[in-house]
């Protein structure tokens, strides 16, 4: 089964294991694109299909990505990481993308483009606290620590993620 070793990738990228992960993550993609493949072989003979298998390995596979991503990300890979994320073909999942992309932007300094994509990414969900997360770190790296601290406020107390908090701090 592939679904356990999308959570384990997702814990090990929590525990700050960015190898590991990526290690569990390409485990789930290999699992799950061949289970994928043996299913629509097995499919292919029968006139009627389980629509909802399809959605649900989608999904999998797009979080993986996103997860892969992120370990690419923090173990300072910018280039591999956006190889992910173009691996990403989802309209559910376009707004996480786009702040993600901010994201590695800032990290390699381009923090003007990372502050473009993510305001506009606010216009199309204000107020979302991953993404106002995002637009406080980039004002905190340009020296804006007043607006980046009412920013991290805002969001945290939308959500009070770990990520949100560890900004924060």
């Amino acid at each position: 089964a592939a679904a356990p070793w999308l959570s384990l990738g997702a814990l090990h990228l929590e525990l700050h294991q960015a190898a590991r992960a990526t290690a569990a993550l390409q485990k789930y993609l290999q699992l799950a694109q061949a289970s994928t493949r043996s299913t629509v072989s097995a499919d292919a003979g029968q006139a009627e299909e389980d629509d909802d298998e399809p959605a649900t390995a989608d999904a999998g596979l797009m979080q993986a990505y996103l997860l892969l991503a992120q370990a690419a990300e923090r173990q300072g890979d910018f280039a591999q990481a956006e190889r992910w994320l173009a691996k990403i073909d989802s309209p559910q999942r376009a707004l996480e993308v786009q702040a993600r992309r901010a994201s590695l932007l800032a990290r390699q300094g381009k923090l003007d483009e990372a502050r473009a994509l993510i305001r506009k990414a606010l216009e199309l969900r204000p107020g979302e606290p991953f993404i106002t997360d995002s637009l406080g770190w980039v004002e905190f790296r340009l020296g804006n620590r007043d607006e980046a601290l009412r920013l991290l406020r805002q969001a945290y107390s939308s959500r009070p993620d770990t990520e949100i908090a560890a900004h924060l701090g």
